[in-house]
This record gives C-alpha cells, sequence and structure tokens, in this order.
C-alpha cells in the first residue's frame, strides 16, 4: 500500500457539519433530538477539523463516549482555537 504524506487543510467544523458527520458514522436512530440538544452543549464551532472528529467516531463504540469526550475536551480547552486533543475516555 502507498501513502502519501500530504494533507488536505479542510477548515474546521460547525455545529451542523459535526452532527452530520456523527449521523454518517452512529446512524439516524442514534442521533435524536435530545442528542441534538446534548452535541450543543458540548461543541465548540471552528474547533475541530473533520479528521479530527472522524477520528473520534471511530474510537468510540457510541454517540454517549463520544459526547463524554467532547465535553471533557471542551473542559480542557486552552483558548487556543483549532487545537485538539485525543478525545480520552472508554474506548475500544
Amino acid at each position: 500500500m502507498l501513502v502519501l504524506p500530504m494533507q488536505i487543510y479542510m477548515g474546521h467544523l460547525a455545529l451542523p457539519e459535526a452532527l452530520g458527520m456523527v449521523r454518517h458514522y452512529f446512524g439516524d436512530c442514534t442521533v435524536d433530538s435530545s442528542f441534538e440538544e446534548a452535541l450543543r452543549a458540548v461543541f465548540v464551532d471552528g474547533r475541530l477539523s473533520p479528521a479530527a472528529l472522524e477520528s473520534m467516531c471511530a474510537d468510540f463504540d457510541d454517540v454517549a463516549q463520544l459526547l463524554e469526550a467532547l465535553g471533557q475536551q471542551k473542559g480542557a480547552s486552552s483558548g487556543c482555537a483549532g487545537t485538539t486533543a485525543a478525545g480520552s475516555g472508554s474506548r475500544r
């Protein structure tokens, strides 16, 4: 397999894009209105790149674990937009 060392900058996510990505990974049936409200409470627009959120979605088994990691990340904010710490918590 050929691995090319390049990155494509795609900007950072806002809530609508993050919600769409989470729906894609976990399915519409697990992402209901209560999840949307919980995501609004912990998600910071412009903080995560699409790759960072994709990695977090792959790391966690369910949306509750993802929300917990996003909440911890928000609480540990260093005030630097665009910086991310890989989600911590219960992982596969």
